[in-house]
């Protein structure tokens, strides 16, 4: 499965929210019968934080929605999801994977700034002759 992420587009049609990334794995659609505990500006969150995630996690997040038997729609502009039909226990762990993207990010982070300011301070003036 390739997941390749070219363009958005976000329409808001009356009061139901229809939220397309075409090439991504989200697809909010209109679904009058929501039986899960999440509002549409939460859907709405969890689809712009999947957006911006690069593509090998869109991968892990299109394994979580397959292993907990969610439709995927597929077609040549990628891959959809209706986010109305996905449980609340789908919603969980798509963030709780979102939010362990978020803290390794910063773990990495804060180690690479400890990196470069111990190669500043012990080793710029020592270069390889």
């Amino acid at each position: 499965m390739s997941v390749i992420i070219n363009s958005t587009s976000v329409e808001n049609e009356n009061e139901n929210e229809n939220i397309t990334i075409k090439n991504n794995l989200i697809d909010s659609g209109n679904n009058e019968n929501n039986e899960n505990n999440m509002n549409s500006s939460d859907l709405s969150k969890l689809c712009k934080a999947i957006e911006v995630l690069e593509n090998f996690h869109h991968i892990e997040i299109g394994k979580i929605l397959k292993l907990n038997n969610v439709y995927l729609n597929e077609n040549s502009n990628g891959i959809f999801v209706n986010l109305n039909k996905i449980s609340y226990k789908t919603y969980q762990e798509i963030n709780n994977y979102i939010d362990f993207v978020k803290k390794q990010e910063n773990e990495i982070n804060k180690d690479e700034k400890l990196k470069r300011n111990l190669q500043t301070t012990y080793f710029k003036d020592n270069k390889d002759k």
